[in-house]
């Protein structure tokens, strides 16, 4: 069978021999024309009279289409008949149940698809109540029936997208038909009688037994006499096609019926395929004198279902894959059944963003997967790269909070003073940059400075420091500093007495300075307001506020003295380190010396310096962080250490510390979550430089990846349960760089249940779907045409008419199975530019729009495609 399901496709290059439109537009990559520079002029037209999927393919388009618009993905348009799976209090994140708010849906929900009916068996009339009940995911990464960030299968890059079960019996969801009564569907009386069911018209077989339950969808019923004064016939239109049905002859038990010109027997009770269409017969009735009637069930769709089995389709009973039924009795006295449902394979268990899953047995509901509200690829994500300069120094580059644009600053290198591998925190030029509160700060060295609850924070250059002997006068004390990553912001400085100072941020907190030292070898060191600590407390590794509200931190390895950590012979009575918001005060107090050492108590633990024989470790955690601070053989000194997370394993070299925004997940305990990013050396001749390791360290238990971009494959994707994106570049043989990209804030799946017929897509396009009786509305736009030319005018103004089955091969080359990507200069009066995605039959339009959506395009030339995962491109 053929699932109305976007299947993933594979770019096989070739080259057929079927000639373009000439004057074809100048080479572009889908999204252009459509959407250039965020700017989107399109209209997507697809045919009134066509099959519901191509218009879910048009949707899937138009979704697509949205990630690319400036501030696209922001929104999401519902046409038809729908029901979220989530509310505004109850979101679906990655990774996490889909019943979180909806398990069960019934007609409350959808009042058309899951409408309560009646069935009639001639014995009992029975209310029919069908519901739909959604199976809860597995638990873990990259579950089944949740949404995750993953690899489809086929030459695809990563994706977020809705993974479907594969295993029979434990499928995405239950289909449950009640009856309020027990059915018998074997009665001669319950034969031909109507059931309506998820939108659709069904008639029970007389094929049912004791074991086994028919069903017949039906396109259109039609009665035909024979006899009397002559033939009767009928025209039915099944799926835009006009068929022209006649009774030949009818005997006690079968009848003799013909499509367009082609004639064949037909049991009462069963279905054949007549020159492409499926006849069933429900009744005949045969009379010498009257003639003959019969009642016919034309593109009837036969079902039949038995208890544990796969469900079987059509005339051939070809299996549903992927599908078990299950009875509440049997046939003869039924009062419920119940479809499993579950993806076919791995290879197609994944519902993209903009794609539905159609229900494969009733057809009449889908499954519609609209993408993360924030997109991580829409532009709503703030980032931070973090890369060499191009030489032995590592940088950062951010958009401060409040800041108008990015910028780059150096904050770790590779000293050839210092043994190989061993790195330094280093600004541009060679220049210190300091990471703790009460560090000296010498002229042309950096510091990174936090603020009140780890708002805001700064970096700072220090570009003069001045000891002389009094506040601020004439050959005094005088200091000069600027705030690095938004020079348009000034800090301000003021002196309050010989050697000391306040210091006055952009944000208006403050700070005090005390000068050291003496003249322009002097330093100042700053401590930070008394309103995030106390006296004897200092910050260690303060953090940046970036625009999209993350942190930015800078970790290295850290001999702080407890003793004097601010050279000026104060104790420490406690550390503030960032957990994402706030400090988090770590207790340390002085103990005396005992046993040849200097011992403190750090927290409830005990830390021993100035022994080598007795040092020891004191493990502290900071929100989702771990320290390890280890007494060193010098009295009072302590090395200060991360664990890469969720193990015992230290980080050795400088990191980037970014700390997400507050997780809204309550499985996640609403922690602000860090991503932490080293540092690495690599030499090239006599050059040393310093990018990114190959791995990022994340404390999200959720995590995706690293997965490989097929577009790329320098490229690696990390995708963690808030949406932060990490991308991993090793283009360059010498060095790696990461991107962060961050949401504004923790991405939510939007996931519907509708009808068939309706259309979710997603982002800032607006209503870009059209009819084609509508196209002259939309002429100066460019189009993205969905649908052939027998079922869609405007497909037809493009190839030169309105081509159906053989003709439609003849005129385009496309032939069963295939489908067609190409664009057009002319054809449609007023529009420059349309590309037409068509497939031979309505399955092959949704594999059309499926591999445009997902694949390089070059919407100047033309491709065809299979139903299964290939497409080619057509050169002429």
């Amino acid at each position: 069978m053929r699932l109305n399901f976007k299947r993933i496709s594979a770019l096989v290059a070739s080259a057929l021999m079927l000639g373009m439109t000439a004057g074809i537009a100048s080479a572009a990559n889908y999204p252009a024309p459509f959407v250039t520079n965020g700017t989107a002029n399109v209209a997507i037209v697809y045919g009134s009279g066509a099959a519901l999927s191509d218009s879910t393919a048009a949707g899937s388009i138009a979704t697509s289409l949205s990630s690319f618009v400036s501030g696209g993905s922001s929104t999401v348009n519902i046409t038809g008949e729908n029901a979220p799976l989530f509310s505004g209090s109850s979101p679906i994140y990655l990774n996490s149940s889909l019943t979180a708010v909806k398990g069960t849906l019934t007609s409350s929900n959808l009042p058309t698809v899951l409408a309560t009916s009646t069935f009639n068996d001639g014995s009992v009339s029975a209310t029919v109540t069908p519901t739909l009940v959604i199976s809860t995911g597995s638990g873990g990464v990259n579950s089944n029936n949740e949404v995750v960030f993953v690899k489809p299968t086929g030459s695809s890059d990563p994706v977020d997208g809705l993974s479907m079960s594969t295993t029979a019996g434990s499928g995405l969801y239950n289909i449950t038909v009640g009856f309020s009564q027990a059915v018998n569907f074997t009665s001669s009386t319950a034969s031909g009688q109507s059931l309506n069911l998820f939108g659709n018209n069904y008639y029970a077989s007389p094929l049912s037994t004791s074991t086994q339950l028919v069903l017949y969808k039906s396109a259109q019923t039609l009665t035909l006499s024979q006899g009397g004064s002559g033939n009767t016939t009928a025209t039915a239109t099944i799926n835009g096609v006009s068929h022209t049905v006649q009774l030949i002859n009818a005997g006690t038990s079968s009848a003799t019926i013909s499509v367009d010109g082609t004639s064949q027997s037909v049991n009462v009770g069963s279905s054949v395929t007549i020159n492409g269409v499926s006849v069933a017969v429900t009744s005949v009735q045969s009379s010498t004198a009257g003639g003959n009637t019969a009642t016919v069930l034309v593109g009837a769709n036969k079902l039949v279902f038995k208890n544990g089995g796969t469900v079987l389709q059509g005339d051939n009973s070809i299996p549903i894959t992927g599908t078990t039924a299950y009875f509440t009795g049997t046939p003869t006295n039924l009062t419920q059944l119940v479809v499993n449902v579950a993806a076919t394979t791995n290879n197609d268990n994944t519902v993209l963003s903009g794609q539905s899953f159609v229900d494969p047995v009733f057809g009449g509901f889908q499954f519609t997967y609209g993408g993360l509200t924030p997109s991580w690829n829409s532009g709503s994500s703030d980032s931070v790269i973090i890369g060499t300069d191009g030489t032995s120094t590592n940088q950062i580059t951010m958009t401060p909070l409040g800041g108008s644009s990015a910028s780059s600053f150096d904050f770790a290198s590779n000293s050839s003073s210092l043994t190989s591998g061993v790195y330094n925190l280093t600004t541009i030029n060679g220049y210190p940059l300091q990471v703790y509160e009460g560090s000296n700060l010498t002229q042309n060295s950096y510091a990174i400075i936090g603020s009140p609850n780890e708002n805001y924070g700064y970096l700072i250059l220090v570009s003069s420091v001045n000891t002389g002997t009094g506040a601020g006068t004439s050959g005094g004390d005088s200091v000069s500093v600027s705030n690095v990553l938004d020079p348009s912001k000034a800090i301000g400085i003021s002196y309050s007495g010989n050697y000391k100072g306040l210091m006055t941020m952009p944000d208006g907190s403050q700070y005090t300075f005390t000068y050291n030292g003496s003249g322009s070898n002097g330093w100042i060191s700053l401590k930070y307001p008394t309103s995030i600590e106390s006296a004897g407390q200092y910050v260690l590794y303060p953090t940046i506020q970036a625009a999209g509200n993350e942190m930015v931190g800078v970790y290295a390895n850290q001999t702080i003295n407890l003793a004097n950590t601010d050279g000026m012979g104060n104790n420490v009575s406690g550390l503030l380190i960032p957990k994402g918001n706030r400090y988090t005060p770590t207790t340390v107090s002085y103990n005396g010396v005992a046993n040849g050492g200097s011992n403190w108590t750090i927290g409830s633990s005990q830390l021993v310096t100035g022994n080598a024989s007795l040092v020891t470790t004191v493990n502290v955690t900071v929100g989702q962080l771990k320290y390890a601070l280890t007494g060193s053989a010098t009295a009072n000194k302590t090395l200060v250490q991360l664990y890469q997370p969720g193990t015992g394993t230290l980080i050795s070299n400088p990191a980037v510390v970014v700390f997400e925004p507050k997780s809204s997940d309550t499985n996640d305990n609403g922690y602000y979550n860090a991503i932490i990013v080293p540092t690495q050396s690599t030499v090239s001749g006599s050059t040393t430089y310093v990018g990114t390791g190959s791995t990022a360290y994340f404390t999200q238990s959720t995590l995706y990846g690293p997965l490989p971009l097929s577009s790329n494959t320098k490229l690696s994707e990390w995708m963690d349960g808030y949406g932060a994106l990490v991308k991993l570049d090793t283009s360059n043989s010498n060095y790696n760089i990461m991107t962060l990209s961050i949401p504004d804030s923790q991405s939510t799946a939007n996931l519907y249940v509708g009808a068939a017929s309706s259309t979710v897509s997603s982002g800032n396009l607006g209503n870009v779907l059209v009819t084609d009786s509508q196209v002259s509305t939309v002429a100066s736009k460019d189009l993205v045409v969905v649908g052939g030319s027998c079922i869609n005018s405007a497909a037809a103004a493009l190839v030169g008419g309105a081509y159906c089955g053989s003709a439609w091969t003849a005129a385009t080359g496309i032939g069963s199975g295939q489908f067609l990507i190409k664009g057009y200069t002319s054809g449609i009066p007023g529009n420059s530019f349309a590309l037409l995605v068509a497939g031979y039959e309505a399955a092959d339009t949704t594999n059309a729009a499926n591999y445009l959506t997902h694949y390089t395009v070059d919407t100047s030339k033309a491709y065809s495609g299979t139903s299964g995962t290939t497409a080619n491109l057509i050169v002429s």
